[in-house]
């Protein structure tokens, strides 16, 4: 497909041409609640009188004047058709189809056929969702909903059927991504007409998203690096990110419904303003100060905990980034750092003022209390690998973001061997397991095999796991774990895990953390 030949289509300018749908593509087949979907969207729009992007159609010119051939898309222009036929609004272009041959538009279909059962189901739940007062206004208001049209450009060495098969086969096993990002570059190259700035643009755009391409960097920034949205290209979180700074623009639900809305507001900037420059300079400039981030060991530890938050709401982290960004751009470093270190402590203290006051959760079960001593547990596991000797130790979220966490009682709750837990010689009380001072934070294949080993027992798996010259049964462990393990904290000597342990090692975690993330002025 050539980066010359998108732009956008209303509805009214279909106006006197000619679809036609070639045989190898599957008939119509939208159900009610995709056809439901679209009445509503569209609607919606109406009422609010914005503009509403159908998605893509894939066309290439027919040897025939005025007839297109629809390689993608077919689902959605036969709903509007029918859309048509519901709002009885004149036909202004036509239908026709290569498996029927004698047939102009798709009421004519015979009854016999699949393709006329779901189109009769379609029209059917047309008529449900558009209210009769309504139907004037969506009529009025449809010839200004707009398809992002794709020419396939014609190969004077390549028979036409054989090249639109070739890109409708691309297009439906994904691998030509119908992305906000794609859509962007297309229309950045159409507006880009030097050469030269056209290649350092092109360049800095592959540089970009192989970077992203860097599942560390990416599991370091991104709220949610498994998000389908970004599968195509990586380059449209940066899109998002953009997106979601402007002024008046809509969360991940209403982008969800319009999911064009990204590129529309990029090509109102780059082709109705003719102002590409700027656009292309406020993403580079979001790319460029992650990147920094990322290579600050401080930030890269700090911002990488806010963003891993398992205890909330992906958009929350998504929206807390979208600040940060904002407050980089207007602030100084101090005040960046500041307020970066400030939410940090917020998530951890919660309505406490200071980590003298907190009030290390228990887990017994909880599934709040388990994500807020996770969150505890991962400040505590950064604050220590920074401060292990090494300027450019560095905990690894890549790894940390696609491995499925456990808490580890330190002293299992039915150790082996019956031994519990002990304090001069007294059994202490069965809930003392469940105290923070008795969780570490472990990979869940490694909790599993632990079992109900003894202390001991533990510390020499985790030796065997840790070690790097195994290629197999190597794990990460964190290294607050391993601190535990080897008695870095709590009593300098002992083969169980007592109540005492728990006392210094709770202590010790509050200290350490009260040091990592104190106020600055």
């Amino acid at each position: 497909m050539s980066d010359n030949t998108l732009e956008t289509k209303t509805v009214a300018a279909l106006s006197g041409l000619t679809f036609f749908i070639p045989s190898y593509q599957r008939g119509y087949r939208w159900g009610e609640v995709q056809v439901r979907q679209l009445a509503e969207d569209l609607l919606e729009a109406a009422e609010a009188k914005k503009p509403y992007c159908l998605q893509p159609l894939v066309v290439c010119q027919s040897a025939e004047e005025k007839v297109w051939r629809v390689i993608d898309g077919q689902q959605r222009l036969t709903t509007l058709w029918l859309l048509l036929d519901v709002l009885k609004k004149d036909h202004k272009w036509q239908l026709r189809y290569e498996r029927h041959k004698d047939v102009q538009k798709p009421s004519d279909i015979s009854p016999s056929k699949p393709d006329r059962f779901f189109i009769n189901q379609a029209k059917e739940e047309l008529e449900k969702t558009i209210p009769s007062d309504k139907k004037t206004q969506l009529s009025d208001y449809l010839n200004s909903a707009f398809f992002l049209w794709y020419e396939v450009p014609k190969d004077a060495d390549e028979h036409e059927e054989h090249k639109e098969y070739e890109v409708f086969a691309r297009l439906n096993s994904g691998k030509i991504p119908l992305s906000n990002a794609e859509l962007i570059k297309a229309e950045l190259l159409s507006a880009i007409t030097d050469t030269r700035e056209r290649d350092r643009y092109a360049n800095a755009w592959d540089r970009m998203e192989q970077r992203l391409q860097d599942d560390d960097f990416w599991c370091f920034v991104n709220p949610e690096p498994q998000a389908t949205r970004f599968e195509a290209t990586r380059i449209d979180f940066l899109f998002e990110l953009w997106y979601r700074g402007q002024p008046n623009t809509s969360t991940k639900a209403d982008l969800e419904k319009d999911p064009f809305a990204i590129y529309e507001k990029a090509r109102k900037q780059i082709s109705e303003d003719k102002d590409w420059e700027s656009f292309w300079e406020a993403i580079t400039a979001i790319f460029n100060r992650l990147d920094m981030w990322y290579a600050d060991q401080r930030l890269y530890h700090l911002l990488g905990f806010l963003m891993g938050q398992r205890k909330e709401n992906p958009e929350v982290r998504f929206q807390r980034l979208v600040t940060l960004l904002e407050v980089a751009k207007k602030e100084p470093r101090s005040e960046f750092d500041r307020q970066v270190s400030a939410e940090c402590r917020s998530l951890l203290l919660g309505d406490k003022k200071s980590f003298d006051e907190m009030d290390l959760p228990r887990y017994d079960g909880d599934w709040k209390a388990r994500r807020q001593i996770e969150a505890i547990l991962l400040a505590f596991n950064l604050a220590m690998t920074e401060h292990a000797g090494l300027e450019r130790t560095r905990f690894p979220f890549g790894t940390y973001r696609n491995t499925k966490w456990t808490l580890e009682h330190i002293h299992a709750q039915q150790e082996e061997g019956g031994k519990e837990l002990k304090q001069d010689g007294k059994i202490d009380l069965h809930a003392d397991l469940h105290a923070f001072g008795n969780m570490a934070l472990l990979p869940h294949e490694t909790n599993a095999r632990f079992n109900n080993d003894t202390f001991p027992a533990k510390r020499e798996w985790l030796r065997e796991w840790a070690d790097p010259t195994k290629k197999e049964d190597c794990a990460f462990i964190p290294f607050g774990t391993h601190m535990v393990f080897c008695r870095l904290v709590g009593k300098e000597s002992g083969d169980t895990w007592d109540t005492k342990d728990q006392e210094l090692y709770t202590q010790f975690v509050i200290d350490t953390l009260k040091n990592y993330l104190k106020e600055t002025k």
